[in-house]
């Protein structure tokens, strides 16, 4: 199945949640950073759009919530802004996840 307009089998959903995580690109690390990208729910379409790609090429394991509809209904709750989370790891990496995405937004 394709999420947000990105190739078919890129994302499997995260049982239990409202997530689909990269599946062909391993969580590198358990320790380290998590960076969450947030968005407000009339551009989390063109987010996804921009963001996801980049993160796929650069390797980087994430996890998105699968919808838009289920972001709007997230962003109800204390989970709210968490639309894309990524898993850098050290710090280093985290920097260049930020200097690689925030031109993007």
């Amino acid at each position: 199945m394709s999420y947000w307009s990105q190739p078919p089998d890129e994302y499997e959903p995260v049982p239990g949640t409202i997530f689909v995580e990269s599946k062909n690109i391993p969580l590198r690390s358990l320790v380290g950073f998590k960076i969450h990208i947030s968005v407000d729910p009339i551009d989390v379409r063109r987010c996804a759009e921009l963001v996801l790609p980049t993160l796929r090429l650069t390797y980087l394991h994430h996890k998105v919530v699968g919808d838009d509809e289920r972001y709007r209904r997230m962003n109800k709750t204390d989970q709210r802004g968490k639309f894309i989370t990524v898993y850098p790891g050290p710090a280093v990496f985290a920097q260049r996840v930020l200097d690689w995405i925030d031109p993007l937004l």
